[in-house]
């Protein structure tokens, strides 16, 4: 029985647009990029793929955001197939990537309308959440080091800023609820403000 990988190979996808998912044996997802050049080449029986119709904005929640988007991929017969992208902060995967939440929600409500329209085997990278599959005991789950809050708390000081928007931004309520991720990822912006301030 062959895999989701070479049923989409068979079917022409570009295999540099198919990539493993971390941390797996043998599970893989194709990229946005592959599933627009493969929509681009192929079309649905040869039917051309014409774009995206302007999206339906289902829920747009800015305080904590959430996005639902819904999408119809367009073919020239008439074809079209609806996706539907949700991003939150639970899905997100990295904190860096909330600035872009209603993008990131349209980009995988158009992944899943083409994946259905098109027949690829394969989920998108795009709806997978980046640190889905790391273990308990890694920097995603771990909590914040005395360290990493001393070094904050040393920045935010330097800085004479508040630590307060940064934590609602996140959504969690004290410093202590920060995982060891959060923290290097707020260390890092910290480090990066007070350079340019210099």
């Amino acid at each position: 029985m062959s895999s989701a990988k070479e049923k989409a190979i068979e079917m022409g996808v570009d295999e540099r647009f198919i990539v493993k998912i971390a941390g797996t044996e043998d599970d893989w997802c194709i990229l946005y990029v592959g599933l627009l050049d493969f929509a681009h080449k192929k079309g649905v029986k040869e039917n051309k793929f014409l774009g995206f119709q302007e999206p339906n904005y289902i829920k747009i929640d800015s305080e904590n955001c959430e996005c639902v988007i819904s999408v119809y991929a367009v073919f020239e017969n008439g074809f079209k197939t609806i996706g539907t992208g949700h991003v939150s902060k639970a899905n997100i995967g990295k904190e860096k990537y909330l600035d872009f939440y209603i993008a990131s929600a349209e980009t995988r409500a158009k992944a899943r309308a083409l994946r259905d329209a098109l027949n690829i085997p394969l989920v998108s990278a795009e709806e997978l959440i980046d640190d889905f599959n790391n273990n308990s005991e890694n920097k995603t789950s771990s909590k914040i080091s005395d360290k990493q809050k001393s070094f904050i708390n040393k920045l935010l000081d330097e800085l004479n800023r508040s630590i307060d928007k940064t934590l609602e931004k996140i959504g969690v309520k004290t410093i202590d609820d920060l995982t060891s991720q959060q923290a290097d990822t707020i260390i890092k912006k910290l480090k990066a403000y007070k350079e340019n301030e210099n």
